[in-house]
């Protein structure tokens, strides 16, 4: 069964799982965006909205993806 229950949003044909490393991570706080190839068939354009605010590691070492 899924999260959402089984089939809510209609039957799923496939899977994917997306794991970013440190580097691709990083990228998408300066601004950039990612393409992910979907099972040959489609691409997730994958980026982050800092129009909030700056985005970067703090003094703490924590995330700070911008206020919200």
């Amino acid at each position: 069964m899924d999260r959402d229950g089984l089939y809510l949003f209609g039957r799923r044909w496939s899977a994917e799982s997306l794991t970013l490393t440190t580097a691709e991570f990083a990228a998408l706080l300066t601004g950039k965006t990612l393409a992910v190839d979907i099972s040959g068939e489609y691409i997730l354009y994958l980026g982050v909205d800092l129009a909030d605010g700056p985005a970067g590691p703090t003094e703490d070492g924590s995330l700070n993806a911008g206020p919200r």
